[in-house]
Order: structure tokens, then sequence, then C-alpha cells
């Protein structure tokens, strides 16, 4: 607030006392004013570490990487300040797949000022869920000033947003499978293709193998090969990293739903993209 005491003081002393304290303008004690809590910086480190492929690899770079991030959202006071900094933006961008040419530092002030409880809001009228995810992981304002969190909150907004995002996707994929299998079996890999890493992540789900077998036209008597086997099958035809571009993987389900269909005999009243992208 410009007109506050020590605003009005313009004495960066007392600026400075204020900030260090977390005391409303009663007295009473309030929840720290974070960029991110420590739940959004987990989960954004964790995304990070998945998109980079095998940590132990390159784990020198990973750690550098993560400790830079830790640090420069722990003292982060606006959105500005963030868009400002290359590193940390590269960084977002590779944990949430998103794409320099096509989600701009524009975008990112979009994406991340967004009101996620307004339906209308840019990023929930995107196709891409990493608009959501990445809005739910920080704290900003519409102005890009940071909030606090509620006081003494059972959870962080991002996992109060997570939890019924997830509720209703599940009540979504019931339903579906109760009409018709093939949609309910393609929402269900829409929603876990951000967390597959690897082609042994397919192989210990069933749904996941399902789709993905149909959608490359693998045999059936691939399952009877050791595991290595069946992974260098997958990973000849495809490239685990265009599950995180949104737009492949909506080709990859686009293609899974046409063989589908021709495997069944049957031809779906409505695509399979339409009612998981909004095509």
């Amino acid at each position: 607030d410009p007109t506050s005491f020590v605003n009005s003081t313009r004495d960066t002393r007392f600026k400075k006392l204020a900030g260090a304290f977390n005391f409303d303008a009663e007295g009473n004690a309030q929840t720290q004013r974070l960029a991110q809590t420590q739940s959004g910086m987990r989960s954004t480190m964790l995304a990070y570490v998945a998109a980079v492929g095998d940590p132990d690899v390159k784990e020198a770079e990973t750690k550098a990487e993560n400790d830079y991030y830790r640090a420069k959202i722990e003292k982060l006071q606006s959105l500005d300040e963030l868009l400002a900094d290359q590193r940390a933006v590269t960084y977002l961008r590779t944990a949430y797949g998103l794409k320099e040419s096509v989600e701009t530092v524009d975008v990112l002030r979009q994406i991340l000022t967004s009101d996620l409880e307004d339906r209308t809001s840019f990023a929930n009228q995107s196709k891409n869920g990493q608009y959501r995810v990445l809005a739910g992981a920080f704290n900003f304002n519409s102005d890009g000033t940071v909030f606090r969190e509620t006081m003494n909150a059972p959870q962080d907004r991002q996992d109060m947003l997570t939890t019924a995002d997830l509720y209703l996707r599940q009540l979504m994929e019931e339903k579906a499978g109760d009409n018709n299998e093939a949609v309910r079996l393609a929402l269900y890999f829409q929603r876990k293709a951000p967390s597959i890493t690897s082609a042994f992540s397919i192989l210990a789900d069933k749904a996941l193998f399902q789709v993905v077998r149909t959608a490359l036209s693998l045999p059936d008597t691939m399952s009877l090969a050791e595991l290595d086997t069946q992974a260098a099958m997958i990973n000849k035809k495809l490239d685990i990293a265009d599950l995180k571009d949104p737009e492949k993987l909506e080709k990859f389900i686009a293609r899974y739903s046409a063989l589908s269909d021709i495997n069944t005999g049957t031809t779906s009243q409505q695509s399979l993209v339409s009612i998981l992208f909004g095509n």
C-alpha cells in the first residue's frame, strides 16, 4: 500500500523491518507472503527432474538448476521479478513442457495471473492442462503481486485445486467408461501422460499399455517377451518426450481413437479428440 506508514516515510529501514514480520493492521500474525509454497516449489522441482530425463545422467546440472530455482523463489517479491530472470523462466518452461515460441513471456504472464476460480480465465480456457497446473503452483494476484495463503488451512491452494481436479476427472472417466471403454482409457491416458517417464512406466500400468499397444499397432503377443524387449519395441515407435507436448499428445490419442474403432468394428458418436481437447 503506497499510503501505508512505512511507504509514506520513504525510510527503507522501516520497510525492511515491516517486511521481516507477518503482522496485519491489527497486529495479528499472518501467513508468510510466498510466491510459491513449499508444496508448490516441490511439485515444480519434481516436474523439472522428470522433464530432463534420467537425473543420474545430468546429476550435477540438475542439482545446480534446482538449487538456483529454490534460492530464486524463496526471495521472489513479484511476477515481474520472476519473468525478468531468463534462467528461472527456462526452468519453468522445461518443468511444464512449454515452448518459448508458443509460451512467450506475455503468455506466461497471462497464465500466472489467471484466477483459477474463474472458468473464463486464460489458464482455464486453454486446452493445455499444464497452464492450469502452472498457475496453481504460484501465488500471484492479477497484478503480479504475491498474495498470502489462508492461515492454518488444511491444504494450500495448489493441493486443493489438484484434489478437486482429480476428483472431477475421476468422475468424468467413470461416466465415460459406462458408455465407451475407449473414451475412458483415453481420458486416463491423457491424465497420466505428463507423469510417464519411460517405456517401463507404460508397461507397469495395464491401461496405459493397452492404449499404447493399440496406438502403435503392437502385437498382443509382445507381452510374452522379456520386459527389456517390450520396452525396446515401444521406444522404437514412440518418443516418450512427445507425450509432454500437447499437440503431439493430441495426435497420439487421435491415432488411438481411430485404431480402437477399427479394432472393435465401431464408430464413436463423438471423436475422442473432441471430447478430450474440445476440437
